[in-house]
């Protein structure tokens, strides 16, 4: 189970940044939809379940997405470092 644990963490983690950036990119009602969606979406839940790459990769990309949103909107550098 120690293999499977950083796919169980950044499954978990994709709902609340995907929450955040849907938030800034829309409003927070079709955030919390797509937030809801992805919770229960067994894309998701199978992928937090495999010893693979797949969550991670979602994580990092929401990641990079939520850090050049936060750049376009006038961030600081630490934004365009982690984009």
């Amino acid at each position: 189970w120690l293999a499977r644990l950083p796919s169980v963490l950044a499954g978990a983690a994709v709902v609340p940044l995907l929450y955040v950036t849907g938030a800034r990119l829309f409003d927070r009602r079709s955030a919390a939809l797509a937030a809801s969606l992805a919770a229960v979406s067994s894309f998701q839940l199978q992928y937090s379940q495999e010893a693979r790459y797949y969550a991670c990769l979602q994580l990092l990309v929401l990641l990079s997405t939520y850090a050049y949103l936060r750049l376009r909107e006038g961030g600081g550098g630490g934004w365009l470092a982690l984009h």
